[in-house]
């Protein structure tokens, strides 16, 4: 079996634990006083936990977010509201800033008598602080965006040719689906490769890929590491050093594409998907506020698709990825997977569902219309190293 290429560094965490730490234990709060943050993040979900493991005379409210969309849902167990649901200040409520933008919130919050230092803390601003907190190798040639893909189209020539040699259905997912219908190829702007596969293939594709020891790729998911607890799994290859490096997050692996399950769902109890969502946010909760090594994250995971999944799609009227960062959205009508059909990408010829054009709907809208020019943007902060060059200069 191969030694799996993923490592987690953790001087971010730390960072921000001593962040915490100066806020919420050195200031003196009132006891009862409630915490409230400003904005559904992660860093934010940091100092939740935080205090919730470390201090017992504050309560944490949950968040504010003018995002639409996400308000009234719940993010590691604490409800998303929006910022006018606040009540007046009245000394027994703080709200935490830690975003690019806690100048529009400080002002949005002064409607309601909350000011910086009364009532209102930053912990961090984003505009400020270090984007890349952890050096990169300066020394390292770096691969250059067309090479990156070029190297991440392998990965996925490789997975085509494997399920067909396997008899594994896969099929392209998200931006990758719909760049091969609107772009046949890459969406200019777009930086990574997704592709949906059945649940009950996942451990035969692991099984496979890993026990060939003469192969430079790799699977990375929950099932084999507690360091990626994230229910997609990664397609490495480790001929390419990949650094994901955007505060307080920075880890190692091959160049990779992302690998979605498709399990069946019941797209009409609604409550289950949110408890779905929750037991997987806590998951995350775990992942920042006591670390990454914790072996009950696995068994967490294990625990919340048995219970809200199944991978016996034949027998539901819906599938669909219920950790997909499209929630809702992508619980998709089993019938739109029945056929499938070749599409070009990259001039390649890969497979998709016949049910393409009302999958890209549901997810993305009016999906041929591009979107607003500074809508048109990179969403994964990465660098990439051949292996030979990288090992060289450690």
């Amino acid at each position: 079996m191969k030694n799996l290429f993923f490592n987690f560094y953790y001087d971010g965490y730390e960072k921000l634990n001593d962040i915490a730490k100066n806020i919420f234990i050195s200031t003196q709060f009132k006891k009862g006083t409630v915490v409230y943050f400003f904005g559904a993040s992660n860093i934010n979900s940091f100092f939740g936990g935080y205090i919730e493991e470390n201090c017992p005379d504050l309560m944490v409210g949950g968040y504010l977010d003018n995002n639409k969309a996400i308000q009234g849902k719940c993010a590691c167990g604490l409800e998303i509201i929006s910022p006018d649901m606040l009540h007046e200040n009245d000394g027994k409520t703080i709200i935490v800033l830690a975003t690019s933008h806690n100048d529009e919130m400080l002002v949005q919050l002064e409607s309601k008598g909350y000011f910086l230092g009364n009532g209102v803390y930053i912990a961090l601003d984003m505009r400020e602080y270090p984007r890349w907190f952890y050096p990169f190798k300066k020394d390292i040639p770096q691969l250059s965006e067309e090479e990156v893909k070029k190297h991440q189209l392998e990965n996925l020539l490789f997975f085509r040719d494997f399920c067909n040699e396997h008899g594994i259905r896969y099929y392209l997912a998200y931006g990758t689906m719909l760049g091969a219908i609107r772009h046949r190829g890459y969406i200019p702007w777009d930086d990574d490769i997704d592709v949906y596969i059945y649940e009950s293939d996942m451990d035969k594709i692991e099984k496979l890929i890993n026990e060939d020891d003469d192969s430079s790729y790799q699977i990375i998911s929950y099932k084999n590491t507690n360091i990626f607890i994230f229910h997609h799994i990664l397609l490495v290859n480790t001929d390419v050093v990949k650094e994901r490096n955007l505060f307080p997050t920075y880890y190692t692996t091959g160049v990779s594409i992302d690998i979605w399950p498709l399990y069946g769902v019941d797209a009409d109890d609604k409550l289950r998907q949110e408890k779905a969502w929750t037991i997987f946010e806590e998951n995350l909760q775990m992942q920042y506020s006591y670390g990454l090594q914790r072996p009950d994250i696995r068994t967490h995971m294990k625990n919340a698709v048995k219970e809200f999944c199944t991978p016996i799609i034949d027998e539901t009227k819906y599938i669909g990825c219920i950790y997909s960062p499209y929630m809702s959205k992508d619980v998709l009508k089993r019938e739109w997977f029945e056929e499938e059909e070749m599409v070009t990408f990259e001039n390649h010829q890969f497979k998709i569902p016949k049910g393409y054009d009302q999958i890209l709907k549901q997810i993305y809208g009016d999906y041929m219309k591009l979107p607003p020019e500074n809508k048109r943007v990179h969403q994964h902060v990465c660098r990439h190293y051949l292996k030979n060059d990288y090992n060289e200069n450690l």
